[in-house]
């Protein structure tokens, strides 16, 4: 991108790779992720006058799904039967329609699948007044693609061991890019995402295998389903899976109390997500997982998940406009309908303090960037910033989630766009003749997990701001705001 270019188009975007626990030795590639993702979506606003938020967060996300460094799309985690299964959804603010894939394998940007499911919905019923689907999972979602005859791009649906060995022979083939050697050509795995399964199974196997030490193991998957006798669930104790001999995984049973070893926790964070609103005040979200690693087959994430992984609604004459992505431990976060409860909260915040009135008055003199995270404990913060941190902080209490194991952990990035008639006519006519009236946001991201990677641009900005975003040990949450003007 050419940053001589005028900008002619105006817009703003931001991107996440996740909030959890961040290999730190991997921080540079995150970073890196993220501005590619911003600076492809502010490449579309500034050149092509047609584009719309929704097809802007499709096109940062498949980015992120492309890159291996972050768990969605190449790179996904691979489940119990050592394959990925990607899970994604994009709203579209506007229409408020919506399109989401879970547990999709065969394709190689889970988004573009989501976002066409998106387009068909928004067309209306289909012959005989059938209506079109919004969600569609597995085998499902393959065979709509095909019935459409979208031509996105597929790959291939591998065992692991498989998979090194077709990467074996490929290597000489191979160029010298490391993302390319990381990369199992043709499929949605890497070499790494293939050595933590077998690590984690190893893990799992030596855990289990503790666990039934004095007991007779349980019967495996494929066992009760070829004997028809035997249950591979005994009450909430016991559950066994059956792995491939080719994987270097046999039987694995889990018997006793659920207590295990953790993994890995630098190998656990999740989610991608964008979101943008562009030139016309419209706008979008988005967001992509490749979800936990080991998780029983057919298992989909809040990514997936209507008003949970993401949320978009466009301003009114006198309403605010919202868009949200959501990152963090799915359940948890589907169980509140987390994208949905904080984009109500914004909403309904904004009828009694819009976006620039008492508390951002100051940062709006300086029309820049905070310089540094607020803590909500220590300093007053601005309207925004206190809405994300109650929403946490509701989260993290609610008694949904009263017998969810472990801690809390939920991250999201959100932009609060002002109602259209908001804008002054002095703004307006400073803006020069036949210009749209500029418009003004606020720019949010939060978290309750140790770090949170994040991103972000308008179109009057040369460069992205990257932030891998670290909570203090002494806290319970991150906050941070910017105003934007766009």
């Amino acid at each position: 991108m050419d940053p001589s270019l005028p900008i002619a188009h105006s817009g703003f975007v931001a991107v996440h790779v996740g909030a959890g626990i961040h290999a730190s030795k991997n921080k540079t590639r995150y970073l890196d992720a993220c501005k590619r993702a911003c600076l492809a979506g502010i490449e579309i606003l500034r050149r092509d006058p047609l584009a719309t938020a929704t097809s802007i967060v499709e096109q940062m996300i498949i980015v992120l799904e492309d890159d291996p460094v972050a768990n969605a799309g190449t790179g996904s985690n691979l489940n119990l039967d050592g394959y990925p299964e990607c899970d994604a959804s994009i709203m579209n603010g506007t229409t408020l329609g919506f399109g989401s894939v879970g547990a999709v394998s065969d394709f190689k940007n889970p988004i573009s699948i989501a976002a066409r499911i998106l387009h068909e919905s928004d067309l209306g019923p289909l012959s005989l007044g059938r209506i079109p689907p919004l969600f569609l999972v597995g085998s499902g979602a393959t065979q709509w693609v095909d019935t459409m005859g979208y031509p996105l791009k597929r790959v291939h649906r591998v065992p692991p061991s498989l998979a090194l060995d077709n990467d074996r022979k490929d290597t000489q083939d191979n160029s010298n890019n490391n993302m390319d050697q990381e990369v199992i050509q043709e499929t949605l795995m890497t070499k790494t995402s293939i050595q933590q399964f077998l690590r984690f199974s190893e893990m799992l196997r030596k855990a289990s295998n503790a666990n039934t030490e004095s007991s007779s193991p349980p019967k495996t998957y494929s066992e009760a389903k070829e004997g028809g006798t035997g249950d591979i669930r005994q009450g909430h104790e016991k559950l066994s899976i059956h792995k491939r001999k080719g994987d270097q995984v046999d039987d694995v049973h889990l018997s006793g109390p659920r207590v295990a070893p953790r993994l890995d926790p630098e190998l656990l964070q999740d989610t991608v997500g964008a979101i943008c609103v562009d030139r016309l005040g419209q706008v979008a979200a988005g967001v992509s997982s490749g979800g936990i690693a080991l998780k029983f087959p057919g298992r989909v994430s809040e990514a997936a998940l209507f008003g949970a992984g993401c949320w978009a609604q466009d301003p009114g004459a006198v309403s605010s406009g919202v868009a949200c992505s959501m990152t963090g431990a799915g359940e948890q976060i589907t169980k509140t309908l987390l994208a949905r409860t904080l984009a109500d909260a914004f909403l309904d915040q904004s009828k009694s303090t819009p976006i620039g009135g008492k508390g951002n008055k100051d940062q709006e003199k300086k029309s820049g960037i905070s310089p540094r995270t607020i803590d909500i404990e220590e300093e007053a913060a601005p309207t925004v910033a206190e809405v994300a941190a109650s929403i946490l902080e509701g989260f993290v209490k609610s008694p949904l989630l009263r017998h969810s194991f472990g801690e809390k952990h939920a991250g999201f990035i959100a932009l609060k766009v002002d109602p259209v008639e908001s804008v002054s006519p002095r703004a307006a006519s400073e803006e020069g003749a036949g210009s749209s009236p500029p418009i003004h946001a606020e720019f949010v991201f939060a978290h309750t997990t140790k770090t949170m990677g994040v991103a972000f641009m308008s179109t009057r900005d040369s460069k992205p701001t990257a932030i891998m975003s670290q909570k203090k040990p002494e806290s319970d949450r991150v906050v941070y705001t910017r105003m934007v003007r766009i």
